[in-house]
């Protein structure tokens, strides 16, 4: 997987009851000529989770885009609801960014937690589709050090 510095929206972000927006936004620019960054390639926000999620809670992630850099008045493009048991620390999954859908000038994550005590600490990022690897391998260096 081939990670973009800025276009992370989110990196070991921890958050808890209610949620919160990603720390992150990526600026589309001006709205003339408009940056839909749905069209041609297809683009995929990648979640990893940092730190697993609490057996109790209810988790959904959403894609967004705001006219304000802080996310505030989020429009929700697409989200996923994805249950504790299978956010394990490590875990990866992806939310494909719908084309031709973008409006507004920013682009991030909005995370909305709800239940007892959920918490979840979680990395986000853009990148092509089909670079996001969702079943990673890790191989043997075989380098042994005596």
């Amino acid at each position: 997987m081939i990670l973009d510095a800025l276009l992370k929206l989110s990196e070991n972000q921890a958050l808890s009851g209610g949620g919160a927006v990603s720390t992150n936004t990526i600026d589309l620019g001006a709205l003339t000529p408009q940056r839909d960054i749905g069209v041609g390639e297809p683009m995929a926000v990648i979640f990893g989770v940092d730190v697993a999620a609490a057996a109790t809670g209810t988790y959904i992630f959403q894609v967004v885009e705001s006219d304000n850099p802080d996310l505030s008045v989020p429009s929700v493009l697409v989200y996923r609801a994805v249950l504790a048991s299978l956010l394990t620390a490590g875990a990866l999954f992806t939310i494909e960014v719908p084309q031709n859908a973008l409006t507004k000038r920013y682009f991030g994550v909005q995370y909305v937690l709800g239940g007892t005590t959920p918490t979840l600490t979680v990395t986000a990022f853009l990148q092509p589709h089909n670079l996001a690897s969702v079943h990673p391998r890790h191989y043997p260096d075989a380098i042994t050090i005596t």
